[in-house]
């Protein structure tokens, strides 16, 4: 597949990088061209009763559930709070996984701090010698190490908690793919010295992030800026529009497969991609939200939200997933097994030929989320996991109807044949 690659237009952020440090860049697709439908199906979940409830049964519990919390607008910005707290910064280097959003890198590189992309292992659990060997080589102190809980699914805390204590290194938990968990045997946000969470992604909030924090760090930031009433107001109307549009009957369309056949056969544009100086935030980052409250409603909702519910609902959706994709042919779950305590954020999925199925996925209208906008490292898996690993929904608002056409597209795309050339019979 080649791609045009287009001049970065960016703007720096002033004395970000010292003459010390290592350089940062991005490597970003740009799917513009491309001109993607809107998904068919909600990629995260819309207001409705699958998320609520009366019954508290307690197998499942959230994350910082009864500790002291900040509620910020996104994660992003509570992250911002937790590296600033941990020392990232000018002087201040940061640990952080090579597959990532860029939003987890954004709060650092807004701080001037250094990132250093570790390396993981296929299933996404860090590379300790790579730890080691990016901590020693650094010329500036490492202060923090984010070690991220991918897809609900926790990592092994305990090396990783013996490599921080052994350097001084403070440990943060992102928890963004990983808001519940079991009551009985907790396994996130109880490792780092700082938990940052996305409760809106299990909840369906309009936003809302969380930084949790072991005894006493808050008395050291200023308290967080109030949205105000027109902001409040603004985001209840989104999320009433939402709720309502959610309640549309979901119709397949007739012609399903003729679509699909018809998308599989047209060779279309495939967008382009370009590299970016990592002295800059990305446009997913405003800092105008940096210090600002998460919206009142929001709050109340992600409180008002059946944990158990939600929980049961995304691991039948998972576990649907697996058995959709068993033997399915040039694909393969990154998980094949479901833990009984585990809660699923996506189903992520492995393609084998991101091109062309990840364009005619997204032209017949399944919602897919892909890392594509990521740091550039020597790290093999995080760079092949950029354009193959989809992240598919499996949230508790899907309808039967629209978990079922998820999977007839998905088949129907991965099992498709170009028709034959006349010109070659």
């Amino acid at each position: 597949m080649i791609f045009a690659v287009k001049p970065a237009s960016v703007t720096a952020i002033p004395a970000l990088l010292g003459e010390n440090s290592l350089p940062l860049s991005f490597r970003i697709f740009h799917p513009a061209s491309c001109r993607f439908p809107s998904p068919r199906v909600p990629l995260l979940a819309p207001p409705g009763r699958a998320s609520f409830g009366l019954s508290r049964g307690g197998r499942f519990k959230a994350v910082g559930d009864g500790a002291g919390q900040r509620f910020y607008s996104r994660g992003r910005y509570a992250l911002l709070d937790a590296f600033r707290l941990a020392g990232v910064g000018v002087e201040g280097a940061l640990l952080a996984p090579a597959y990532h959003c860029r939003t987890m890198i954004d709060p650092a590189v807004s701080l001037g701090g250094e990132v250093l992309l570790y390396a993981l292992d296929r299933q996404l659990a860090p590379d300790l010698a790579s730890l080691a060997e990016l901590a020693d080589a650094c010329r500036r102190p490492v202060r923090a190490l984010l070690l991220t809980h991918y897809f609900g699914f926790p990592q092994n805390a305990d090396p990783i908690k013996a490599f921080c204590a052994a350097r001084g290194i403070v440990l943060i938990e992102d928890c963004s793919h990983a808001y519940l968990q079991s009551a009985a045997r907790p396994a996130l946000g109880i490792h780092g010295q700082f938990v940052v969470a996305s409760p809106y992604k299990f909840s369906p909030a309009e936003d809302g992030g969380i930084l949790v924090a072991k005894s006493g760090h808050f008395s050291t930031l200023p308290p967080l800026r109030g949205r105000g009433v027109v902001s409040e107001l603004k985001g209840l109307v989104r999320w009433i529009q939402r709720g309502l549009a959610a309640r549309k009957p979901f119709v397949v369309q007739d012609a399903l497969d003729e679509e699909i056949d018809r998308v599989c056969s047209v060779l279309g544009d495939r967008g382009t991609e370009s590299e970016q100086a990592g002295n800059t935030t990305s446009a997913m980052y405003d800092s105008g939200e940096e210090g600002m409250s998460g919206l009142m409603t929001s709050r109340w909702i992600i409180q008002a939200s059946e944990p158990d519910r939600i929980a049961e609902s995304r691991r039948r959706n998972f576990a649907a997933w697996l058995a959709a994709v068993d033997g399915l042919p040039g694909c393969r779950p990154l998980f094949s097994q479901l833990p009984p305590d585990v809660v699923p954020y996506m189903f992520p999925l492995y393609v084998d030929l991101p091109d062309p199925h990840f364009y005619n996925l997204k032209r017949v209208g399944l919602p897919i989320w892909r890392w594509d906008e990521m740091g550039i490292s020597e790290c093999p898996v995080s760079m092949d996991y950029r354009l193959h690993l989809f992240h598919l929904p499996c949230h508790q608002a899907l309808r039967p109807t629209e978990m079922a056409w998820m999977v007839r597209v998905l088949k129907k795309v991965m099992l498709h044949r170009p028709p034959a050339d006349p010109a070659q019979t």
